[in-house]
């Protein structure tokens, strides 16, 4: 049986309700609640918020409605990193072009729109923004954002790749001749990759690529 979500704003149309017969007139009424993607609902009746836990319901405080509202708007991203080379040798050295990629995974229970990457605080080697389908750099101060022409959303439990960045790194040609083995490099880099989306506070994540890094991908 459809139940009545009219009582709750915003309407709840999920309401289901059960009639269990026991004995004579008498019996049970079952309220089946699913999870809302629109809560928390007020009740329109008395005007409050309820929560509930365990087989209790609970008035829900200032702060428990706060909460709710800030959770449920709010996407919840991570940063999924990759780091490959491309070879390039020269005169008397060998040099990498190391290629960091940067894709962006939804952990959350909301959609993640507006989504841009900032680049800040780059220390060693230079790092550039590989151009790509969309892919657009504006720069203000020392930061440098990255987004995407059109704009793309990333819904709960997607994974979707935003960007490539590179760095160069350099060794010796004839140390590699010698000895058969990846040369000790004399570059590596660190940075801040800032991720934000609609709705939802920055997240700031301190990348640092050793040269123990570049080593490990030689040959790969």
């Amino acid at each position: 049986m459809q139940g009545d979500g009219s009582t709750l704003q915003p309407r709840h149309d999920g309401l289901r309700l059960h009639a269990i017969s026991s004995r004579g007139d008498e019996g049970y009424l079952v309220i089946e609640v699913p999870r809302s993607d629109r809560r928390p609902h007020m009740s329109q009746i008395d005007r409050r918020y309820y929560k509930r836990s365990g087989a209790s319901t609970f008035i829900m405080e200032h702060y428990d409605i706060e909460d709710a509202f800030r959770r449920i708007a709010a996407p919840k991203l991570e940063l999924r990193r990759n780091l490959v080379h491309r070879m390039r040798s020269g005169s008397g050295e060998v040099k990498q072009r190391m290629v960091l990629s940067i894709a962006v995974a939804n952990v959350g229970e909301v959609s993640a729109k507006e989504l841009s990457v900032g680049l800040a605080d780059v220390r060693g080697a230079a790092v550039e923004v590989a151009a790509g389908p969309g892919v657009s750099v504006s720069e203000f101060g020392l930061v440098r954002t990255i987004s995407h022409t059109p704009p793309f959303a990333i819904h709960p439990g997607e994974t979707r790749q935003f960007v490539n960045l590179e760095f160069y790194a350099w060794g010796s040609a004839s140390e590699v001749a010698r000895l058969g083995q990846p040369p000790r490099y004399a570059s590596a880099t660190e940075f801040d990759l800032i991720v934000s989306a609609e709705h939802m506070r920055p997240l700031t994540e301190r990348v640092v690529l050793t040269l123990d890094d570049v080593q490990q991908r030689w040959g790969r």
